[in-house]
């Protein structure tokens, strides 16, 4: 490794590590506390969770379902998967 390349990346994960220091004291200061609740709000991370969150709440509503629990007592699917 060179030392161009040696300063180059000392370069950037030193922004790196001022964006988190910045990013977790917003979050501190808003009593969110939790970095990952924070970039859950981010539209593009959001669209990739979501398909997770997806399979999550099918899995449980087909869970219900062999429970034989009354479609009437579920939850809407869409707002469990926004939540």
């Amino acid at each position: 490794m060179t030392h161009t390349e040696l300063g180059n990346i000392s370069f950037l994960w030193g922004w790196w590590t001022f964006f988190e220091a910045v990013w977790i004291a917003t979050l501190w200061r808003s009593r969110t506390r939790v970095l990952g609740g924070g970039v859950y709000r981010l539209p593009g991370v959001r669209r990739v969770r979501r398909n997770a969150a997806e399979r999550r709440v099918d899995a449980l509503l087909a869970e219900l379902e062999r429970l034989d629990v009354p479609a009437e007592a579920w939850p809407d699917r869409c707002d469990l998967v926004d939540r």
